[in-house]
C-alpha cells in the first residue's frame, strides 16, 4: 500500500501488523540541484544502436534492486525492458543517455517528459511532473561521479522542458540510491507498505 511519507501516525500500526517500507516515490522541485559530477564524464545521448547497452545497464539497477523487495525480476524483465527503451529511443527528443569515460560506456539514464509522463500527475499537485525512470552505473565506477553527472543532465533537461517537479521511485533500503538521490535535491513523498509471508 502507498502512504504519504510523512503519514507517521500510520507507521506504528503497519509495523505490528507485520508491514515494513519497501519503496519510495520522491519528488525534486525543478532547479533543486546536486553536485554537479566528475568534468570528466561525457554524457551523450544513447541512439538505437545503444539498445543492448542500455537494457544491460537497466537490468542490472533491476537485479540489484531485487533484494531489497522494490521489483522482483522474471523471465520477461529483460524484454519488457528493451521495449520500454526502444519507446523511449523512438521519441522525437533524446530521453536516454549514456555516460563515458575514456570511450567506454560506464552509466546510463533515462527519462520520460509530458505527456508520456502524465501517468505520475496524480501523486502531485503540480500542473505537470517529470519523471527519471532509471539511472544506472556500473559497479566499477559506483561513487566517482558518474551517477551525478547523469543525474544533473537528466535535471536540466527536464527542468528546461518546464515541469515543475520530478518524480522517481527508489528502493528505500539500497544503501546507494537513498543518499544518493537526497543528495541530488530528493524528498520522500510516497512510501509503499509490504507485507510478506515469513515461510
Amino acid at each position: 500500500m502507498e502512504l504519504p511519507s510523512r503519514d507517521t501516525e500510520a507507521v506504528s500500526a503497519l509495523v505490528h501488523r507485520g508491514f515494513v517500507p519497501c519503496s519510495v516515490l520522491a519528488v525534486r522541485k525543478a532547479c533543486r540541484g546536486g553536485p554537479p559530477g566528475d568534468p570528466g564524464v561525457r554524457v551523450r545521448a544513447a541512439t538505437a544502436a545503444d539498445l543492448a547497452v542500455a537494457t544491460e545497464l537497466n537490468l542490472a539497477v533491476v537485479r540489484f534492486d531485487a533484494p531489497f523487495g522494490k521489483i522482483t525480476p522474471r523471465e520477461s524483465t529483460a524484454e519488457v525492458l528493451r521495449n520500454q527503451l526502444l519507446f523511449l529511443l523512438g521519441q522525437p527528443e533524446p530521453l536516454v543517455w549514456l555516460a563515458e569515460r575514456a570511450g567506454r560506456v560506464v552509466g546510463m539514464v533515462h527519462i520520460q517528459l509530458p505527456p508520456v509522463s502524465n501517468w505520475a500527475s496524480g501523486y502531485v499537485a503540480a500542473s505537470a511532473t517529470g519523471y527519471l525512470g532509471c539511472l544506472g552505473v556500473v559497479e566499477s565506477e559506483r561513487g566517482g561521479g558518474v551517477g551525478a553527472a547523469l543525474a544533473a543532465h537528466a535535471h536540466a533537461v527536464i527542468d528546461a522542458a518546464g515541469p515543475p517537479v520530478t518524480l522517481l521511485h527508489h528502493a528505500l533500503a539500497n544503501p546507494y540510491s537513498t543518499p544518493f538521490w537526497y543528495a541530488m535535491g530528493y524528498r520522500p513523498l510516497w512510501t509503499t507498505w509490504i507485507r510478506r509471508p515469513t515461510f
